[in-house]
């Protein structure tokens, strides 16, 4: 059975120079792992029971401690959720796979424009040959030669060699 819970990694290795520790997500399932979430607080500033900050906590004085505490906890949520849907199989990996499974959950939720650019990865003149090329085997060979030239013009135009589209 796996476990997941928010704390803060107190080890002597993770204590950063402002004497504060990094918020980790605790995964034990065989053994145990640590996912560091970004944030950081010291013992003082953090509810160890409750897994959240302490707003009166003069190192947390200055944070958004609702973006922060929105943040972890839905970090928290997903990972439970995905050992939740692992199931009785979840005996078949080992802690590291359940790591990496994780925080692949984590960067699919995560949905930015960068992400479709890398996503679609098709650029105009590969978009552009599918076309001609479907206007060519429909005997349309004037219409694919004019979205050649036209595809052409415009990357001169650009002074690039291709452009990636985003949908």
């Amino acid at each position: 059975m796996a476990l997941a819970r928010l704390t803060l990694d107190l080890r002597k290795t993770s204590k950063r120079s402002d004497n504060s520790y990094p918020i980790v997500l605790y995964v034990y399932h065989k053994k145990q792992r640590f996912i560091t979430l970004g944030f950081s607080s010291t013992i003082k500033g953090w509810d160890e029971k409750n897994a959240r900050l302490k707003k009166s906590a003069s190192y947390n004085q200055n944070k958004d401690h609702d973006a922060i505490e929105e943040e972890i906890n839905d970090k928290l949520h997903l990972a439970k959720k995905k050992i939740k849907n692992f199931g009785r199989d979840i005996n078949k990996i080992n802690a590291d796979q359940l790591v990496e499974a994780i925080k692949n959950s984590w960067d699919s939720q995560i949905d930015t424009i960068e992400r479709h650019q890398i996503k679609n990865n098709i650029t105009l003149v590969e978009s552009g040959n599918v076309i001609i090329n479907r206007k060519r085997k429909m005997n349309s060979p004037s219409t694919a030669e004019w979205y050649s030239s036209c595809i052409n013009r415009f990357l001169k135009f650009c002074k690039k060699d291709d452009i990636r589209l985003v949908f």
